[in-house]
């Protein structure tokens, strides 16, 4: 609170665009890697860096599009999911110095990598898809539906079309070491990818 006889200002509406959160925090030895979230005014959309910090000196781990999830570290290197474009998340991985951004995955047009996390010892990436081939029923937010209920299963039954019906989620295990990716999991029934054994087994 601001204290007796202070000026005040109230927000305005260009103050949105400064405003910034860290989320997703992941340390790797001496060195912490996170999220930061702002809005994009070029794009009027959201933004979300990678950026990593020891010894007090923050740089960009990685910034690939307008969407990166909670990194991960294996190796020497940091892996995350970003989305570049209209294309779906993909994994993608650089240096834990920074650098350029390549990516890991060019998976089939429907399916997206969200969940990224790393194994105990840090040599197995583990990471998950969600596939459909449905179309989203709206298109832009002309089209949209006014809200009336905010439940995932009250949206399904609503009608509205907001979340695909037909859904397979999938669970991958890369390791960089040898570059192999393989499908460990495949069910149409929604899960949360929260960790791996030590030795990245499963």
């Amino acid at each position: 609170m601001p204290r007796s006889g202070e000026m005040t200002q109230s927000v305005q509406a260009q103050d949105l665009f400064n405003l910034k959160s860290i989320t997703q925090p992941v340390v790797a030895g001496d060195r912490i890697f996170f999220v930061e979230n702002s809005v994009d005014r070029a794009s009027n959309g959201y933004r979300a860096v990678v950026r990593g910090v020891s010894g007090g000196e923050v740089w960009t781990a990685g910034s690939v599009g307008e969407q990166n999830t909670r990194p991960a570290v294996a190796g020497q290197r940091l892996y995350f999911a970003a989305k570049v474009g209209q294309a779906k998340p993909q994994l993608f991985t650089t240096s834990l110095n920074g650098g350029e951004a390549l990516a890991v995955t060019t998976l089939m047009p429907e399916q997206a990598v969200s969940t990224v996390l790393a194994s105990g010892d840090q040599q197995t990436i583990f990471f998950k898809t969600t596939e459909t081939t449905e179309q989203p029923k709206f298109l832009n937010a002309e089209d949209f539906p006014q809200t009336r209920h905010v439940s995932r299963l009250i949206n399904k039954a609503d009608g509205h079309g907001w979340l695909p019906q037909h859904v397979t989620y999938r669970v991958w295990r890369y390791r960089p070491e040898t570059d192999q990716l393989r499908e460990v999991l495949s069910q149409g029934t929604d899960f949360d990818l929260t960790s791996a054994s030590a030795d990245g087994s499963r």
